[in-house]
């Protein structure tokens, strides 16, 4: 060979060699859990912080300092059956209702959480662990708590109903596992309809939240982490950021604007009501991992506020905290989840206490429940019997959508014995008056849902609004979607390649009223989109295309787009509405049998 081409290719492979040694130091590539031990040497502040947390204590192994419940010989009776809370050899035991309605002896696995109340988990055939609908209430007792009580005291539940604690909905591998420990991996036999459910750590511990740390650990031991562009983590979830309080103003602003969600799309991995798609992986668009709840009904009432329990992110990416850019960590520390301040100290980080923390703009006397910035703003609303939940859409109370459309309004939680015409005549007495309530989004979606077309326009206009958040834009194209014509169309086809995949995903939604061979051209261009989510509404809407009547091409790429869309499915075929979805888009596809 000639001198000159091995000199070429000497200097090539060096190249080669001195680019695989950038990327390994510049690319995560981190792979692998570490296990909070191998934190605490570097992090012991955070590791402090974080001790003894709602995430340190969400999953525990039963022991005498870990359960909190009366095992004591204990007995609670419900529906007629009565239940019995008991040791043995240092062995935690309930003996109650089982799969067959017989009373049958559990062994506690685990405990499950740790306040306002703490839940058992009990083993079942098959890998599957249960939480039992009979809970310890760890208020103290002059709250009402330090008993036993029933999850749905209002109902008879039985063995044969599926929110009995051995049914699909109280199943802890499909239902809690992922948001109560760190890296699970549920590992569902779809033919055996069993589970080899297994974690990394039994609790949430850093690497819950932070993801797999080895390659942060190796760059750490080799004295090389300064040097790194990063940190070895596939994300950073520092975006607290700097705020300042320009002269004149009242309220603090950002000093560089926030440029993505990824904070706050981690804690929604589990503060969010959505379902999940496939694999975790850390960093990603929340939507390219989870299908979001949108702020519908019955989830939420039609103004956005909560109504069933739906873990925050929904609620706070409708605010004008959010549209700021404020994330979880600028209200919460994220290691202890404690507030940064208590009461209204941590509303007045960036609102200036003369304006805000003042009888001039709350109208109650100081020092009262009244005077809290979050008893107005932020209202409870209570799941599970005794854990009251505040609604983070951070929104004014409105008496006046109260009066025409029943919903829930601060003013009168607090003040339950006076209607909402007196909290609307009390807001009017304080100078507020609303000038929108025939036009706020929540009427017209409420409008629309009794029938009134009319509001179709000025719904659209809203949908179509780049300065309304996207939470709220979706929502109403979905709305849309379900009426149908002209502006539901305009809208759909105008958002459906939006930059905001919760847009796209709305819009492929809102086009199901259109013909199929009218609905393929428009959503072709997703198949291959770059989220999880969106490319899983392409295949449900163009499940009925025939693929042996487009071209061969199409043909393949809508070929393996419904085979992902099984593949994700099928790792969560072990719940009813996944089973329901499958069925729905088999018999679309006209496969009867693969449908029955």
């Amino acid at each position: 060979m000639h001198p000159d081409t091995l000199n070429r290719i000497s200097a090539l492979f060096r190249f080669l060699l001195f680019c695989l040694g950038l990327n390994l130091l510049i690319a995560p590539m981190a792979t692998a859990f570490v296990g909070t031990e191998d934190c605490v040497q570097c992090h012991q502040a955070q590791h402090d912080q974080w001790q003894d947390s709602h995430h340190d204590l969400a999953m525990q192994l039963p022991e005498p300092d870990t359960v909190l419940g009366d095992f004591n010989n204990a007995t609670f009776t419900y529906n007629g059956i009565t239940t019995k809370f008991y040791t043995r050899d240092n062995n935690y035991y309930i003996a109650t209702d089982g799969e067959a309605g017989n009373i049958e002896e559990f062994k506690v696995a685990y405990v499950f959480g740790v306040y306002p109340l703490q839940q058992y988990l009990l083993p079942l055939s098959r890998g599957r662990l249960q939480a039992l609908t009979i809970a310890w209430d760890a208020r103290p007792r002059k709250d009402g708590g330090q008993r036993w009580y029933h999850l749905y005291p209002d109902e008879k539940i039985d063995h044969k109903d599926p929110l009995h604690w051995t049914g699909p909905y109280l199943n802890w591998n499909a239902r809690c596992a992922e948001c109560h420990s760190t890296d699970v991996q549920k590992n569902y036999d779809a033919d055996t309809r069993s589970y080899k459910t297994t974690f990394e750590e039994v609790n949430v511990g850093c690497e819950a939240c932070h993801g797999p740390a080895d390659r942060h650990v190796e760059l750490a031991r080799a004295g090389t982490l300064g040097a790194s562009p990063n940190s070895g983590f596939a994300m950073s979830l520092a975006q607290r950021g700097n705020w300042l309080l320009p002269a004149g103003a009242s309220i603090a602003t950002r000093a560089k604007p926030i440029t993505s969600n990824t904070q706050i799309d981690s804690c929604a991995r589990c503060h969010a009501r959505r379902g999940t798609l496939g694999d975790y992986h850390y960093g990603a668009n929340l939507l390219d991992t989870h299908r979001l709840s949108l702020p519908q009904s019955p989830l939420y009432h039609f103004d956005g506020q909560i109504n069933d329990e739906v873990y925050v992110y929904g609620s706070f990416v409708q605010s004008k905290m959010h549209q700021a850019g404020v994330v979880c960590s600028n209200c919460h520390e994220p290691h202890s989840l404690a507030l940064r301040a208590p009461d209204n100290g941590v509303c007045t980080q960036c609102h200036m206490p003369a304006v805000y923390d003042t009888p001039k703009h709350h109208h109650h006397t100081q020092n009262t429940a009244g005077a809290l910035c979050a008893e107005c703003h932020m209202p409870e609303t209570t799941y599970m019997g005794v854990d009251p939940r505040r609604d983070h859409s951070m929104r004014i109370p409105r008496p006046d959508l109260s009066v025409v459309m029943g919903t829930p309004n601060a003013c009168n939680t607090c003040h339950n014995d006076r209607d909402a015409n007196w909290a609307l005549d009390a807001l009017a007495k304080w100078g507020v008056r609303f000038r929108d309530t025939n036009t706020h989004p929540g009427r017209l979606l409420a409008r629309l849902a009794s029938g009134d077309t009319g509001v179709v326009p000025t719904l659209a206009e809203f949908a179509n609004a780049p300065q309304t958040p996207a939470i709220w834009r979706a929502t109403a194209l979905e709305a849309l979607g379900q009426v149908g014509g002209r502006e539901a169309l305009q809208s759909s086809t105008a958002l459906v390649y939006d930059d905001d995949p919760l847009l796209r995903v709305s819009a492929i939604r809102a086009l199901d009223f259109l013909p199929l061979n009218q609905r393929y051209p428009v959503l072709k261009p997703l198949i291959k989109d770059n989220i999880t989510s969106v490319r899983m509404e392409v295949a449900s809407s163009l499940a009925g295309i025939p693929l042996d009547q487009v071209p061969a091409q199409d043909s393949r790429e809508l070929e393996n787009l419904f085979q992902h869309y099984l593949n994700v499915l099928g790792e969560h075929a072990d719940m009813p509405g996944v089973q329901l979805q499958l069925g729905v888009f088999h018999a679309t596809r006209q496969n009867v049998p693969a449908a029955e």
